[in-house]
């Protein structure tokens, strides 16, 4: 969308998803600052390669048994809150504390199940050590932020809600503590560092379990339990749960194969190098989390102009950002690598690069699948799933013996691609996607990005120096981006000016 098409009527809706994304953006950036400085920076220096290894391999193979507790709820449930409080608003019947008390009694059966599963299923492929690593990693099944099940009830009442910056402020409780612990001075062994991560998130779990304690005496809402609803929960799931099935195994099924396909200072080098990558990914999740409910909102009240707006919007703030981010990373992974893992992780540099291309589709791809979500679409959120999965499977498999790191890395960035293109495709006639938008919106950026890498090979010829071949790289960059109306410093501006003001007579929504 070009600048001169920004409408000027006073929307109070943008003001609420700008500020929104602001503050969750904010928080979870700081939230994943401390985890990057814990992950990345601490524990593969205070502990072994073989411990790291150990550590990635045990917290992977929880996660993936923790999908049978999970079963991709976490969106289903932030629209199913987002409906029932357009609905107790209108007058309508307020359906809230059946919904949550159901949903947190579900999750809870299920999160013992896993329990069951973990400690049946482990001993058959792992050692005792090994099994014992992830009985500690059991509590986090309860109260983590990171595995969506038991805590995940309350985040997606507070995201329906339209408070996401709350439970973002927690999480980031809860990454300030795991660094505190592992910052004491004592005996940092494996361990030490597990029972760290599991214990850091009983104070944000119980700062949320307060907050919707209050807000319940405050609406006055009585918990209950319908076990109608949670069978209707099921069904509506069902192609949810595969999805999240199909995209945790494409999240964690390259770490397992590296285990087995090449070495461990690969699967070390790839859970760090993944961290540094993912941790600049929080912005279509933070994104996504905001945009959501309100497109849903938008969608119930059949009000696709101002959807179509929204979808566009954020989809071109996602794609200029990692477009920025890839060429960055491009332009000075060996040194980051060496600057953040130290030495041992030197040769880690080409797998860092290719990590930066690879957030330039899984922006796009990501956040349109919770778009889908939010509109109700479930099942090409499966569809698109499997897809990444199947792909990143198969080619994980050509090159994962051959080229380690780098070549998950390179399977995971293919997946996407792919993956997005599907999504497109079958969304093409969904009423919140201007699909010629996209098209010519997707050609700018690319065409954009394309310079850039330009830029940065005539830079580097002429000897610059790293850090001045990179800053001229991004200042060309986005004189492209404004120049093909991309996003030009119009827009830019007049988001910067809605979110100062509040209001007024500028609005990009």
């Amino acid at each position: 969308m070009d600048s001169e098409a920004i409408p000027t009527t006073v929307r109070p809706l943008g003001s609420r998803i700008l500020r929104g994304a602001l503050s969750g953006f904010v928080l979870s950036l700081l939230a994943n600052a401390f985890l990057f400085a814990s992950n990345v920076l601490i524990i593969p220096r205070v502990i072994s390669v073989r411990d790291y290894a150990d550590f990635t391999v045990s917290l992977t193979f929880v996660a993936l048994s923790a999908l049978v507790a999970d079963l991709g709820m976490l969106h289903m449930h932030t629209r199913m809150f987002a409906e029932a409080e357009e609905d107790a608003g209108a007058g309508r019947e307020d359906r809230r504390g059946r919904l949550f008390g159901s949903i947190v009694a579900l999750r809870v059966l299920l999160a013992l199940l896993v329990c069951a599963l973990v400690l049946v299923i482990a001993p058959l492929f792992y050692p005792q050590s090994m099994v014992h690593n992830m009985t500690i990693l059991l509590i986090i099944l309860f109260i983590s932020s990171r595995l969506l099940i038991v805590r995940a009830a309350g985040e997606s009442l507070l995201r329906g809600r339209g408070k996401y910056y709350i439970s973002s402020l927690f999480v980031l409780l809860d990454a300030v503590v795991f660094l505190i612990l592992l910052l004491l001075p004592v005996h940092h062994s494996l361990e030490y560092v597990l029972w760290s991560y599991a214990l850091c998130y009983l104070p944000g779990f119980c700062l949320l379990a307060g907050y919707i304690v209050r807000w319940m005496r405050r609406e006055r809402i009585r918990l209950s339990v319908d076990l109608k609803l949670i069978r209707s929960m099921f069904r509506m799931a069902l192609p949810l749960s595969l999805g999240t099935a199909f995209f945790t195994i494409y999240n964690e099924g390259d770490k397992l194969l590296l285990d087995k396909l090449s070495t461990p200072l690969e699967v070390s080098s790839f859970g760090a190098i993944i961290r540094i990558s993912m941790g600049f990914a929080l912005l279509p999740f933070v994104l996504g989390s905001v945009v959501a409910p309100e497109l849903t909102r938008l969608l119930v009240r059949k009000d696709y102009p101002r959807s179509k707006q929204l979808v566009d919007l954020s989809s071109r703030v996602l794609l200029v950002f990692a477009g920025g981010i890839a060429l960055l990373l491009t332009g000075c992974s060996d040194t980051l690598v060496t600057l953040l893992l130290g030495k041992s992780y030197a040769a880690s540099g080409p797998a860092l690069m290719w990590s930066g291309w690879l957030l330039v589709p899984f922006f796009f791809s990501s956040f349109l699948a919770e778009m889908t979500i939010a509109a109700g679409r479930f099942w090409l959120t499966l569809a698109y799933t499997a897809v990444i999965m199947v792909v990143a499977i198969a080619t994980d498999l050509l090159l994962l013996s051959h080229y380690g790191a780098v070549g998950a890395a390179v399977a995971r960035t293919i997946a996407v691609l792919i993956g997005g293109i599907v999504l497109v495709y079958f969304e093409r006639h969904d009423p919140f996607l201007e699909t010629r938008q996209l098209y010519r919106s997707l050609m700018k950026i690319v065409g954009s990005i394309g310079l850039g890498v330009l830029a940065l090979a005539a830079l580097a010829s002429v000897h610059l120096g790293l850090w001045a071949s990179v800053a001229g790289t991004l200042v060309c960059y986005i004189l492209a981006i404004h120049f093909t109306h991309a996003m030009t410093f119009q827009e830019i501006l007049a988001l910067l000016n809605r979110i100062k003001r509040g209001g007024g007579e500028a609005s990009v929504l």
